[in-house]
Formats: C-alpha cells, sequence, structure tokens
C-alpha cells in the first residue's frame, strides 16, 4: 500500500513540477486538471452518442401481439370445448384433427364444391396444437412484429392476409 501511495506522490509531484515548468500557479493548476477531466467526460459521451440509431415507424407491434394473443385464444378454447388428443392422434399436443376442420381450418372440398371461402383466412388463426402454437407465435413476435414496427400495421396486416389467403388459394389448387 505505501508502494501505491509513493507512486500516487510521484505522479502528483511530477504533474506539479510540469505545470510549475508551465509557469502554473496551485489554482490554474486544479482549473487545468478539471478541464482535462470534463474534456474525457465529453469525448465519452460523444462515443456513446455516436452509436448507431435504428429509427421504425412505430414503437410497438399490436397487430402482431393481437393476432398471437387471438391464435392462444383459439386453441385454448378449441382443446377446452373438444378435447386433447392423445399424443398417438396428435403429437403437437393439442386436439382431435376433427376440431380444426370444424373451427374452420382449410379443407378444399368444402371450399371447392361446398364454397365455403372463408375457409381461405380462418386458418392463420388454428394451430394443431401447443407445439406447433408456440412455434408460430415465437416467429410472429419476433419477425412479424419487427417487420410491423418497420412498415407500419397497416402494411403488415395487408402483407399478413394476403399472404394468408394466397398461400390458402395455392394450396387449394395445387
Amino acid at each position: 500500500q505505501e508502494k501505491g501511495r509513493d507512486g500516487t506522490e510521484e505522479m502528483q509531484k511530477d504533474w506539479q513540477k510540469q505545470n510549475s515548468l508551465l509557469g502554473l500557479d496551485p489554482d490554474e493548476q486544479e482549473q487545468r486538471r478539471g478541464r482535462k477531466r470534463q474534456q474525457k467526460r465529453q469525448e465519452s459521451s460523444q462515443e456513446d452518442e455516436e452509436e448507431e440509431v435504428y429509427i421504425v415507424r412505430q414503437k410497438y407491434a399490436y397487430c402482431s401481439i393481437a393476432f398471437s394473443v387471438a391464435q392462444t385464444i383459439i386453441l385454448g378454447i378449441m382443446m377446452w370445448q373438444c378435447g386433447i388428443a392423445p399424443l398417438q392422434i396428435n403429437p403437437m399436443v393439442g386436439p382431435y384433427p376433427d376440431a380444426l376442420s370444424d373451427w374452420g381450418g382449410k379443407n378444399s372440398v368444402n371450399i371447392l364444391e361446398d364454397g365455403e371461402w372463408w375457409r381461405l383466412l380462418t386458418p392463420i388463426l388454428l394451430h394443431a396444437g401447443i407445439v406447433h402454437l408456440l412455434c408460430n407465435v415465437a416467429v410472429q413476435l419476433e419477425t412479424g412484429a419487427f417487420f410491423e414496427r418497420e412498415w407500419g400495421s397497416l402494411n403488415w396486416c395487408i402483407i399478413y392476409l394476403t399472404s394468408a389467403v394466397a398461400s390458402s388459394i395455392l394450396s387449394v389448387i395445387a
């Protein structure tokens, strides 16, 4: 500890000697030290300010969150109403497969022959089970929310819904 004190005292003596050579009295020396400290603070704050800022259209992804909540609620109600299928029947830990069709899942025969066109849109809210839901919601809240903040909610909804309907149409005719 004494070496550390001696080292500090030696540094102060060197500083004082340097300042005395410049013709500075002790008050001017203290002012000079204060200016140096302030300059260092300003330099470090300028480095902080130079960090890249990514500007997005909106702060929150309202639609991504709303779709995720709706999908979770619908799966919960579907499982409560229709029951949970054994893992041999549904390894996604969800309802029986009939429940998806009853709740509006994409069924090409019903769409083409019975004119149930609404089945082109409803599959975006339905999931085969908890595993399927968690994977989709994770991507939707990460990537989907990023693009919604980037593009805005209206543009994101248009793209999201158009993709959903277009993929359902292509799936039906393929």
